[in-house]
């Protein structure tokens, strides 16, 4: 099955941005799902009101969270997801681009400007 897939990325280069974006807005997904679970339970520890101690109600709740949060994170009220998928594809495109080829260069190239303005500032203080 991964022999298929890969052969159709290699294919097409345009599903393999699609198929990353998917993956990467469910991990997105997931990771929200995780933090509310953890506030749930978090939550759950600070108030003991109504509530009955045992192994069996400590694992049905930690269920109910878990569920609970897979359909907040994955509603998107929060915002928490889209947020985070936006700074890790700003950081992803960031990191594509600076190993695009002539970036090396370009860089280089600021840098020694940079110094060379530097240069002209401090000598003129």
């Amino acid at each position: 099955m991964e022999s298929r897939v890969s052969a159709a990325l290699q294919a097409d280069p345009s599903q393999k941005t699609e198929v990353q974006e998917k993956r990467l807005m469910n991990s997105c997904q997931q990771f929200t799902a995780i933090l509310v679970s953890y506030m749930m339970k978090t939550m759950r520890k600070g108030s003991s009101f109504g509530e009955e101690h045992g192994f069996a109600n400590g694992i049905y709740q930690d269920m109910l969270y878990q569920q609970v949060a897979k359909v907040i994170a994955g509603s998107g009220a929060l915002g928490l997801g889209k947020m985070l998928y936006t700074q890790l594809e700003r950081s992803e495109n960031a990191q594509a681009s600076l190993k695009a080829p002539g970036t090396a260069a370009k860089v280089q190239k600021a840098l020694s400007a940079q110094l060379s303005l530097n240069k002209v500032i401090n000598s003129a203080e």
